[in-house]
């Protein structure tokens, strides 16, 4: 199952800069969800963080992967995110 950015739209209240998904490539029901988000240099989260090399936020990160599962009640949960570190 594929959904465009106006059928996310109809699951989720998130709009932008917070809607982290412009579209679901994949859905098994109650086992994972496969999203996919552009990101440009024009987004409003990079203009401090940080200047002169753009990064996107690890808690925007975390965020990317939890509206999927959330949103579509698919029972999946982000266990433990102990220690998380964020390589660029």
């Amino acid at each position: 199952m594929e959904m465009n950015i106006q059928e996310v739209k109809n699951y989720l209240p998130h709009r932008y800069p917070f809607l982290l998904i412009d579209r679901v490539l994949e859905i098994e029901v109650g086992k994972s969800i496969v999203a996919l988000k552009n990101i440009s240099y024009n987004e409003p989260q990079f203009t401090g963080h940080f200047p002169e090399q753009p990064i996107m936020p690890g808690v925007l990160i975390i965020e990317a992967m939890a509206q999927p599962q959330e949103s579509w009640h698919l029972n999946l949960k982000l266990a433990n995110l102990l220690k998380v570190k964020f390589i660029c």
